[in-house]
């Protein structure tokens, strides 16, 4: 909006876009994980996907989050530094929509002590710590934020309003 304030058209246009791109993303993980007919299905089963045309028409951050999150996870297939963007892109998602945490980072943890448990590969357990590495920083920002922006620095703030205690639909 802050960009072309009250143009309901070019905020559709450019929520549909980040929908476009989880798409393609979708389709670049399906087809690095398997084959170019598994990215073909990825992309079918995108768009007849109920969050397709939602994503492209409500003027919901939603688009951007699910985009941040496919493209976080094709990344952090690549390893090395895609495994540390990969991260990066998902605490972003995180951040936009708030009530992601604390439910993916603990599902997250849960994963990488399985990961552990099992005892993956050398170059698995490099790549998982490379994806946290992004991931805390933002992470540690939200923390910082909410602590030292929101909680304590006004005793009359009601703890409703604050991003972290709502609730879906609520944003």
């Amino acid at each position: 909006d802050s960009f072309r304030p009250n143009d309901l058209v070019f905020a559709r246009g450019l929520l549909a876009f980040f929908n476009a791109l989880s798409a393609v993303g979708a389709y670049s993980l399906a087809r690095r994980l398997a084959t170019p007919l598994a990215g073909a299905f990825a992309i079918l089963f995108f768009v007849v996907s109920p969050a397709f045309p939602s994503g492209a028409s409500r003027l919901y951050a939603d688009a951007v989050t699910g985009c941040l999150m496919v493209w976080s996870v094709r990344l952090f297939v690549e390893g090395g530094r895609g495994a540390v963007v990969g991260g990066l892109a998902a605490g972003t998602a995180m951040l936009i929509r708030v009530q992601l945490l604390p439910w993916v980072p603990l599902a997250l943890a849960g994963l990488t002590g399985i990961a552990w448990l099992i005892k993956v590969e050398p170059q698995t357990r490099r790549r998982i710590r490379l994806g946290w590495a992004g991931l805390l920083a933002p992470l540690l920002l939200f923390a910082l934020l909410t602590h030292y922006g929101l909680e304590n620095r006004s005793d009359s703030a009601p703890k409703h309003n604050l991003p972290r205690y709502h609730y879906y639909a609520y944003g």
